[in-house]
């Protein structure tokens, strides 16, 4: 299951340059877009483990990929392990990153299960 996110700006990683403020404003946002919309395509019960999750970070720049991609999608991948009712190192967990370059930011999460 694939889902998009349109207009929702993920930080940059640990490159940010932001008040306190503003970080604990954006992780707020981050969570609760996320949280709606997996509520919104699953409901209360949420897909069997294990899982592949791929979290695709879009934007009109690209982070470096082997410590600032998966530090931008910190609070994606949280989120979604508390909808799963598990931690987000639980070994069931198989977690990717990408990202797109285009001038609309958004965030898509992949969801497959694991046979």
């Amino acid at each position: 299951m694939k889902l998009t996110i349109q207009g929702l700006r993920l930080g940059t990683g640990g490159n940010n340059r932001e008040s306190w403020h503003a970080a604990d404003r954006r992780k707020r946002r981050e969570k609760e877009s996320v949280w709606i919309f997996l509520r919104s395509q699953f409901g209360l019960v949420p897909p069997k483990l294990p899982l592949t999750i791929t979290v695709t970070r879009v934007g009109p720049r690209t982070v470096d990929a082997h410590d600032n991609l998966p530090c931008a999608c910190k609070y994606i991948v949280d989120e979604i392990a508390r909808y799963l009712g598990v931690d987000d190192a639980n070994p069931q967990l198989t977690w990717k990153y990408a990202q797109e370059k285009s001038q609309e930011f958004g965030v898509r999460i992949e969801i497959e299960e694991v046979q």
